[in-house]
């Protein structure tokens, strides 16, 4: 598959043009290239700069992160009490949708949100959620289904609302995705775990 820089362009131009739309092309181009080669390498564990990645979940999420623990996709398993779905106070999509979408649509109607992942779906989203499973399918096939499915589409999420932002010309709230979308070739965001403090795992190879 390849990914039509030329459409995400078309995609995030509002009619006024704008100077956010380069700095998200560039940010986003890693992923693009993911989507294309179909696999998703991510971090080792030891090359993890947990602060970096605690301030990038805690800006996208809008909530605290109290540290980050790095969980292997290759050798670890969740253990039973926080591999479900009900273990977790929040997921990053679920995160994402409960802070971010009602001040979204508020701001500039369900249509603007909707339309564009739509169009970003088909042109990046789907090739970046396959990459995922395919890459990390033995983590995904050890979780519960809700946190597998958050976990694989957790990227495209923050990355819509990451495009949906620059097609608005909104600079501030891009800058609040904009750390997140940049670590999310090499770390996964996992959840919180109920009970941990904003303790957040993330997945690394």
């Amino acid at each position: 598959m390849t990914v039509s820089r030329a459409d995400l362009i078309r995609l995030v131009t509002p009619d006024s043009g704008n100077r956010l739309v380069h700095r998200f092309m560039r940010d986003v181009e890693p992923l693009c290239r993911i989507a294309e080669d179909g696999v998703l390498r991510l971090s080792e564990s030891s090359r993890l700069n947990e602060a970096s990645v605690a301030k990038a979940i805690a800006s996208a999420s809008r909530e605290e992160v109290s540290g980050i623990i790095a969980v292997s996709a290759k050798t670890d398993k969740l253990g039973d009490g926080i591999h479900h779905e009900d273990a977790y106070e929040s997921f990053l999509a679920l995160s994402l949708r409960c802070r971010r979408r009602d001040d979204f649509v508020a701001a500039h109607g369900e249509e603007a949100l909707t339309s564009l992942y739509d169009r970003l779906w088909s042109c990046l989203c789907q090739d970046l959620v396959a990459a995922t499973r395919r890459s990390h399918g033995d983590f995904l096939d050890s979780v519960h289904y809700t946190l597998a499915h958050d976990v694989a589409y957790g990227a495209s999420l923050a990355v819509a609302y990451g495009a949906a932002y620059v097609s608005q010309g909104d600079e501030e709230k891009y800058a609040e995705m904009r750390g997140l979308i940049r670590l999310l070739p090499w770390v996964l965001p996992i959840g919180a775990p109920l009970g941990s403090g904003g303790t957040w795992l993330v997945l690394v190879e």
